[in-house]
């Protein structure tokens, strides 16, 4: 019809187990939505997938009444209490103000080193590499740029991890096995060879543990 000025075409649809009572953008691609219960999830707006949930208890969030539906009756209205804002979402609670905060790929990467969970890390840090992690700020939409990005902090990471897993000789044969691996899968993955029989390589010879780095190789 050329006298519509605006034309609503439904693109794709989103299935949840609640209702919702609030949604906002945050960032370009992704929605952080309320449901009537209280719990915040984070939607890839490519897809309307879930990608994270965080359950809040909808009795302790102001809320207001003034609302009626079809059939007159007054319902809980939140719109006026969760706000999205500079990579946040607010929602204002009757006893404190709650603060959800979407991380940077390179805050989440520092969070699990942080909390010593190296392997969560640097398996995170694969999945970005091949792009199957979806969600994470400041990650270039080009391939080629985002894996130029993520391969120079997969070798920081990665010779970080080795440091401490080799530090004074210390562990068994199988935790050696399992470096070994996690190296090699690495280093072919972002085309680092150098890396691996170069700086790894010496590390596990000075170690004594130069024959299971051989054995994983073969």
């Amino acid at each position: 019809d050329p006298k519509k000025w605006l034309e609503f075409v439904e693109l794709r649809a989103s299935v949840l187990s609640r209702d919702i009572v609030s949604l906002e953008w945050v960032g370009n691609d992704l929605l952080a939505v309320m449901d009537e219960k209280g719990v915040v999830s984070l939607l890839d707006s490519t897809d309307l997938s879930v990608m994270e949930s965080v359950p809040l208890v909808a009795e302790e969030l102001v809320y207001q009444t003034y609302l009626t539906d079809g059939a007159g009756r007054l319902f809980r209205a939140f719109h006026n209490c969760f706000r999205a804002c500079d990579r946040s979402v607010y929602i204002l609670g009757l006893h404190q103000l709650y603060r959800c905060r979407l991380l940077s790929w390179s805050d989440r990467l520092d969070l699990l080193v942080s909390g010593g969970e190296w392997l969560e890390g640097l398996a995170l840090c694969q999945d970005l590499y091949e792009g199957s992690t979806r969600g994470l700020l400041d990650l270039p939409k080009k391939e080629e740029q985002r894996k130029h990005m993520i391969r120079d902090r997969m070798v920081e990471l990665l010779m970080q991890y080795v440091r401490i897993a080799t530090k004074e000789g210390g562990g068994d044969a199988g935790s050696y096995q399992l470096l070994a691996a996690i190296c090699i899968d690495f280093c072919l993955a972002i085309d680092r060879t150098d890396l691996l029989f170069g700086d790894i390589r010496i590390r596990f010879k000075q170690t004594g543990h130069l024959d299971v780095f051989l054995d994983q190789l073969e």
